[in-house]
């Protein structure tokens, strides 16, 4: 076939160890059609098609113009295009004589049994049916050893495949042939092994085309997949879904260098579109210059602001129904004049068009390869039509007499016109008699397993940055007939280490606080259910996380994800606009609150987030370092769950309307916040404390634990549901209470003059602040001058106290 102009590799090379197709013809009943493959290797290499296009074909059009001046005309068809329908076609022919062959073979045989050929149309077709039904059930995949590698710009790359397994099996998982008639069994089973898959990359150090699997440097390590599935039969599905699938992955693991990186950023600046000018629709582009025919160039600007757009005029659709109409016609005759009586030969103009047609390049050739399969499966249709037509059945009197053959012959030179339900059936249109499932039917279970998945970042191979576990991660959909579903998200536990700092307090930067009783609950839960009247709720839940700001992590992954060293740029792909994503988002969340009012149903949302705990030390490797722990406490929130707080209620009905009484609901909203808290503290004492938090002295806290809940109401009238409704918040803070003395004072700015420092750092600002303070704070001397500014007014500052009440 033609290149696919919208990819960006080209096939170099590739080869089969063994391809086979086993197909028991005598036995399909009894015996599965299996599949096998073994030792696919495939090599690609970047490449711009769409330059080969347009420059190779402005110099022959330039050239030829130069050469013929007073000949304008060019040959549509050019002998890429005409190479590729040959080859497609040629594959065209052979899978449908593959398939002649098998319902040839597959009409009369079944489990020994044979059918009539004086049987019904029916009564085959329904035969034939049941046999591919029971065909496709038992078939079988076996692939094994697939290399897909990426060569070029001295880069290795590549995907590999150890083994692909899809087959059929019993209820209790054993790979059989399966004859669901025979034994009545409602449900089909399906199993789905893969094992070995996992991509690489690497520096191209071989000359050959050859590598070495087992010492490629995998940046996703060969992983194993299992997915088990069964459907059910039954129309009625109450204890048990129609569909079920159960997968698991054990692992997913990925290791990424920068020196792989580097490599990743070097392919993508390759393969990814250039900012040069291009041509828009290759397809549609006239292959004349403009100078020639301008009317194709602004019926080509037309065309690609259509599709620019989205809009295509009616016209379009005519002419290409018409284009298509056409081609039908012509083909069958120039493809079948000489087998038949009834099919005429094709002039010179009509060879023209069909050729014409054949060189549109808006028409793709796997569109040519549909509308001739049509024609031939016309031609067919016409051909067993007029067979039995042309079977006389000859009486007593017409074997004296004879019979009139010129009658016959101007029947046959009649052409025969199929019926809509027959040129349905050649296009595949035709809809399955399924059997539909009752409202209150299980449609579908799917559950996934992650066992664990690991991010690794390698400055070297020897030289570990950080590293992320996530523990356990299951997912579960389930869905009715009715539309109703539940939703489901879950996360076993998170953790992140620090690999750079050295002799570290804070190994790892990021961990959850799970109770030491109760490892197995979830730290992060989510869930989501929707009834089959509109009914949503959702449901959120998540531990408290402990996070530490490590500068010299911090700058490693940064300095990590640097590019700026490198020469090579990726143009943006995508540019997001934020403010018409936020528009977007807004006007979503407008229809769907609009929708939920007009349709009356319920919102409920239940969220229970401990918020995480940052510790923002002063360095991480001195026990004396002083640090800060900044915990954002407990958020609650509740909609839809609970009546409306009083206050609330009694806001409303004190502006109610006295003149015309209006029946309203109130959407109630409530958010607390609680154990918000700031303190400082010493890196050792917080070390030791680390699994219990709560054990810290809070009264050395800047900021005592701090609570607040607001309460937020949202009227929804039936008279005037488009007007907008009235809202009230009423929020409660009980109290705010600081605390800061000398030594408090004295840790804050230690901190944020050595963050200051960090961020200076960072950032690659080595110009020094204009108050001076950069300065004073970059060494041992600014610590030791802000300690002698805060010891030299401590008699002033020794009880400073600040507490104040907001009711």
């Amino acid at each position: 076939d033609a290149p696919n102009l919208a990819s960006p590799f080209r096939v170099i090379d590739g080869h089969f160890e063994k391809l086979q197709l086993d197909v028991p013809w005598a036995k399909l009943g009894s015996k599965p059609v299996i599949f096998r493959a073994k030792g696919l290797q495939v090599w690609v290499e970047p490449h711009d098609f769409l330059m080969d296009e347009v420059a190779p074909k402005k110099d022959q059009t330039r050239s030829a113009k130069r050469e013929n001046k007073g000949n304008t005309s060019k040959s549509i068809v050019d002998q890429d295009r005409l190479d590729s329908i040959v080859r497609a076609d040629t594959a065209r022919k052979s899978a449908l004589a593959v398939r002649k062959a098998w319902e040839e073979k597959a009409e009369y045989t079944l489990m020994g049994e044979q059918i009539d050929q004086d049987s019904s149309s029916e009564q085959k077709s329904s035969f034939l049916s049941r046999l591919v039904r029971r065909i496709i059930e038992n078939l079988q995949l076996e692939i094994e050893d697939v290399h897909l590698a990426v060569k070029g710009c001295d880069i290795a790359a590549g995907v590999v495949l150890k083994s692909l397994r899809l087959s059929t099996t019993d209820n209790d998982g054993n790979v059989k042939f399966v004859d669901r008639q025979a034994t009545h069994d409602a449900f089909l089973h399906k199993e789905l092994l893969i094992s070995g898959f996992g991509i690489y990359l690497q520096e191209d150090m071989t000359s050959e085309g050859t590598t070495n699997l087992e010492d490629n440097q995998y940046v996703l390590s060969p992983l194993s997949f299992e997915a088990k599935f069964r459907e059910s039969d039954v129309a009625k599905c109450i204890e048990y879904p129609k569909y079920l699938i159960h997968s698991k992955l054990q692992s997913l693991s990925i290791k990424l260098s920068r020196t792989q990186l580097e490599l990743s950023h070097r392919l993508a600046s390759v393969v990814t579109p250039s900012t040069k000018i291009r041509p828009l629709f290759p397809e549609y582009r006239p292959l004349v210059p403009v100078s020639e025919n301008a009317q194709e160039w602004w019926n080509y600007a037309f065309r690609c602001v259509g599709r620019l757009n989205r809009r295509r005029s009616w016209m379009e659709f005519y002419l290409a129904f018409q284009k298509r109409k056409k081609y039908l016609q012509l083909y069958k005759r120039h493809a079948y004049s000489e087998e038949t009586s009834w099919l005429n030969g094709l002039n010179e103009f009509e060879l023209s068009d069909l050729r014409r047609i054949e060189g549109d390049r808006s028409v793709g050739i796997s569109g040519l390869m549909l509308w001739r399969s049509i024609a031939d499966s016309e031609y067919e249709k016409e051909k067993q039509r007029r067979e039995e037509s042309s079977i006389v059945k000859r009486s007593i009197l017409s074997n004296i007499f004879g019979s009139s053959t010129s009658k016959e012959k101007e029947c046959d030179d009649i052409p025969i016109t199929l019926s809509a339900d027959e040129l349905s059936e050649l296009e595949g249109f035709t809809l399955d008699a399924d059997q539909r499932l009752t409202e209150d039917s299980k449609y579908c279970d799917i559950t996934f397993v992650l066992g664990s998945f690991q991010v690794h970042l390698l400055k070297s191979e020897h030289e570990p940055i950080s590293s992320l576990d996530m523990g356990m991660v299951s997912t579960s959909f389930k869905a009715n007939a009715d539309g109703s579903y539940n939703f489901a998200l879950s996360m076993l536990s998170l953790e992140a280490s620090d690999r750079v700092t050295k002799n570290s307090f804070y190994p790892m930067v990021c961990r959850g606080l799970q109770d030491v009783n109760n490892t197995k609950k979830h730290a992060v839960h989510f869930e989501t259910n929707k009834s089959s009247k509109g009914d949503q709720e959702v449901k959120f839940t998540m531990i408290a996380f402990e996070t530490v700001a490590s500068p010299l992590l911090i700058q490693a992954v940064k300095n990590f994800f640097d590019f700026s060293s490198l020469t090579a740029t990726i143009p943006p792909i995508l540019e997001v606009n934020a403010d018409d994503l936020s528009d977007t988002l807004t006007d979503a969340i407008m229809d769907a609150w609009n929708g939920k009012n007009k349709q009356k149903q319920k919102w409920t949302l239940d969220m229970d987030v401990k918020a995480p705990i940052l510790i923002v030390p002063e360095n991480c490797t001195k026990s004396d370092a002083l640090t800060l722990i900044c915990n954002f406490g407990r958020f609650k929130v509740a909609y839809g769950t609970a009546l409306p707080s009083p206050m609330v209620l009694d806001w409303f009905k004190s502006r109610q309307s006295s003149e015309k009484a209006i029946k309203f609901d109130v959407d109630h909203l409530k958010m607390e916040m609680n154990d918000l808290s700031l303190i400082i503290s010493s890196i050792g004492e917080v070390a030791e404390n680390r699994h219990y938090l709560s054990k810290i002295d809070v009264s050395k806290s800047v900021i005592r634990p701090l609570s607040f809940t607001v309460n937020i109401g949202i009227e929804q009238t039936e008279a005037t549901p488009d007007d907008t409704p009235r809202t009230c918040i009423f929020g409660v803070l009980p109290s705010i209470e600081l605390r800061l003395d000398p030594s408090q004072i004295k840790g804050l700015l230690r901190v944020a003059a050595q963050w200051t420092s960090y961020m200076h750092d960072f950032c690659g600002d080595t110009t020094p602040d204009d108050s001076g303070l950069g300065e004073e704070v970059t060494g041992a001397q600014g610590q030791a001058g802000i300690g002698e500014l805060m010891e030299s007014d401590a008699v002033s500052m020794d009880h400073l106290y600040m507490s104040m009440s907001l009711l």
